[in-house]
């Protein structure tokens, strides 16, 4: 798991995962994260899993394919 780098774009972040990698934000930024990874995965042809961790406040980011 690489946790998030500020100076960088969420969207770069997670366009820079490779298959089986991880990336953890915070859950204020759950809406962007799930908008980010559909359009991701239609126009570049890959699959992301998100899941919300309530109690660490986070959503983790998998990259499938």
């Amino acid at each position: 798991m690489q946790p998030i780098v500020r100076n960088k774009s969420l969207r770069g972040s997670i366009v820079r995962l490779q298959p089986g990698e991880e990336l953890i934000v915070s859950t204020d930024k759950v809406e962007s994260v799930r908008s980010i990874c559909s359009t991701l995965g239609l126009s570049m042809q890959r699959k992301y899993k998100t899941q919300t961790d309530r109690k660490a406040m986070s959503v983790t980011i998998t990259r499938i394919y």
